[in-house]
């Protein structure tokens, strides 16, 4: 038998050599593939849940004379024709009130983006014109946040003859609230708001000194409460308190 001399220095060289040019021509597919997996998994543990908002808090736009919380989507165009009958003191007189003088409020309202609505309208008391707008500022959510809060604003130009003005300024009247609302469960919804006005002009007298008096302030704060119980899905009682 033949003695087989192996030199270990030069297999070492050979194999260091072999492994290195692995390496070299496979290294960045390895390293992508590592960094892909690393960058997933960073991705999947990062990327938060997004919590949807509960939807219908309330149907409409308005309860009664006040509006609720709630913006349409987007796209919407919404027609209404308000009709508000008068007190019902007079009792059988004019059929306690839904034969008195009515005023009736006819508006446009439309949703160009996303939680915004903006609208105008034209009531028959003064003829005053409003141009209003309504934002979603927060939306209750199931686990997340415990209520729903909308800002509300218009600004009224009342369209009379100028003789019932000193100056044009005098037409202008402004609203702003704020809403806070929570759904319940999804029978019973409940809101909340509080709201300036602004009245450039009211009414006055003269009094025996010969000042003028207001009979109203210009500037008018409210609190306003409102709730929805739904009986069925065609039947719910609705009730409203400024």
């Amino acid at each position: 038998m033949k003695n087989i001399k192996i030199n270990f220095r030069t297999y070492f060289r050979y194999a260091g050599l072999s492994v290195l040019t692995f390496l070299l021509l496979n290294g960045n597919a390895l390293f992508a593939q590592t960094d892909s997996s690393a960058t997933t998994q960073d991705a999947a543990n990062t990327t938060p849940i997004k919590k949807k908002p509960v939807r219908n808090t309330f149907e409409s736009n308005w309860i009664l004379d006040d509006q609720t919380v709630m913006v349409p989507i987007k796209g919407t165009l919404e027609f209404d024709i308000q009709h508000r009958f008068g007190i019902v003191n007079n009792g059988f007189t004019d059929f306690y009130g839904l034969f008195s003088l009515a005023v009736i409020r006819m508006g446009f309202e439309y949703v160009p983006v996303k939680n915004l609505q903006l609208g105008f309208g034209l009531c028959s008391n003064n003829l005053q014109f409003d141009f209003n707008g309504k934002y979603a500022l927060l939306k209750q959510t199931k686990d997340g946040m415990p209520v729903s809060l909308t800002y509300y604003g218009n600004v009224v130009v009342d369209a009379r003859k100028k003789l019932n003005f000193v100056t044009d300024g005098d037409r202008f009247s402004y609203f702003n609230q704020v809403i806070v609302a929570r759904k319940i469960n999804s029978e019973f919804s409940v809101q909340s708001a509080i709201s300036l006005s602004h009245f450039n002009n009211v009414p006055g007298y003269i009094d025996a000194e010969g000042v003028i008096r207001n009979v109203v302030k210009n500037d008018q704060f409210t609190l306003s409460f409102m709730g929805r119980y739904k009986f069925s899905k065609q039947l719910a009682v609705l009730l409203d308190y400024d």
